[in-house]
Formats: structure tokens, sequence, C-alpha cells
């Protein structure tokens, strides 16, 4: 049972992890036109690196300062998008055409809620699974730094999520664009240099904390879950 579950959770961080990869891929692209392959080697190169020789508590030490950042350029951002024309943004996101697929993308759209619910069911479900997660609540300081944590982390991001889910159904509104994956990078690219630059940033960050939390959780589940602890400290380095 401990090597079922083991490959079951290794396959989902992997599936998390090749996700991650590509949204930083598409985003470069996106917004500078970069090869996706430069930006994805960048991450996992850098990563890799530091997690290697610091394991553990060198993704902490390191999600600090991206949290920080995080939120920063979070608010920023948010304020640029929603300091201009909020009822524009409101009347794209209500927009419905029956005969275009992003018609599911709209606010008009019960089916729109329905998918939303689904995915937030999902994710936290498969999130079960995530080794990474289980490394931060056993490294907690207490339970009491455990559950402050993990109230604070939702209220950031249940409201993060959902805006970002309602600036997709603004460019779902606006007209179908090539991949719906990258619908929020189609919002900002004609944003001017400096707001590109500043999500560059943001998604950077945002990529790093996940990759290098997935990197650290898949190497513990092999070495420990899978090999049932019979794999080195060198070797668990090298893989």
């Amino acid at each position: 049972m401990q090597v079922y579950v083991g490959l079951i959770s290794v396959l989902y961080m992997f599936t998390f992890l090749f996700a991650e990869f590509t949204a930083i891929g598409k985003a470069m692209g996106a917004l500078s036109e970069m090869d996706p392959l430069i930006p994805m080697a960048m991450v996992g190169i850098v990563t890799a690196g530091y997690i290697s020789r610091g394991g553990l508590p060198a993704s902490l030490a390191t999600d600090r300062v991206q949290a920080w950042t995080i939120l920063f350029l979070v608010v920023a951002l948010l304020l640029v998008l929603f300091g201009g024309d909020i009822d524009g943004l409101i009347a794209d996101a209500k927009a419905y055409n029956p005969e275009d697929s992003w018609s599911i993308g709209s606010m008009s759209y019960m089916d729109s809620f329905e998918s939303g619910l689904a995915l937030i069911v999902a994710i936290t479900a498969a999130e079960m699974f995530s080794q990474g997660n289980w490394q931060r609540a056993w490294a907690s300081e207490s339970d009491e730094a455990l559950t402050k944590g993990a109230w604070l982390a939702a209220g950031l991001v249940l409201p993060l999520v959902f805006v970002m889910g309602v600036l997709g159904t603004v460019v779902a509104g606006q007209g179908a664009v090539d991949d719906p994956s990258a619908a929020f990078f189609y919002l900002i690219e004609d944003a001017g240099v400096l707001f590109a630059a500043a999500f560059i940033v943001l998604a950077v960050a945002l990529v790093c904390s996940s990759v290098d939390t997935l990197q650290n959780a898949v190497v513990a589940s092999v070495s420990r879950d899978l090999s049932d602890g019979s794999m080195g400290l060198e070797n668990a380095r090298y893989l």
C-alpha cells in the first residue's frame, strides 16, 4: 500500500511539475516571444541547484522571499488592472456568444461557475497526494503556527484565484484567442513594458515557489516512500 500511494503521489506531483514548466514557458512566450524551453530550463536548473544542496530548509527559506515578492507584485498589478475601466471589465466578463466556444467562460453562463466549483474540488482532493504540503505540515513550528499559516494562506489564495478567474472571463468576453490556457497573458500584453516586466518577475517567483517544492517532494517520496528509506543522502541529491 505504501508503494501504491507513493506512486500515485509521484505521478500527481510530476503532472503538477510539468504544468508549472508549461505555464512559465507560455507566459514568457506570450509576453516576450522567448522560446518557451529557455525559461523552463532556467527555472528547472536554478531550483534543482539550491534544492539539491539545501533540501526542504532551502525551499522554505526561498519561499519567504518569493512570498513577499508575490504579495507586493500581485497587489500592484491588481491595482493597475482594476484602477481603470471597471465597467468595461464587468461588461466583457458578462459578454455571451452562444456560437463561440469562449461562451462557457462568460459570467452570464451558469456552467462557468459549475466548472469553477468542480476545479476547486478536484484540485483540493488531488493536493492530498502532494508530499510538498505534508512536508510543510510536519515541519511547522507548532500546531498553532500550522493553523495560523493555513488560515492565512486560505485568506490570500481564495480571493486571488477568484479575481484571476474573473479576469479570465474578461478575456473570454473580448473574443477567442489562440491558446485558452494563456488567456490572462493576452489581457496584459499591451499594458506596457514595465507592467509586462513586473508580471514576468511575478510569474517566475510563482513558478519557482511551486517547482522547488515539487522537486524536493518528488525526491523525498522516491527516496523514502518508494525505496522504504534505503536510499542515501548523496543518491537522493543526484536524483
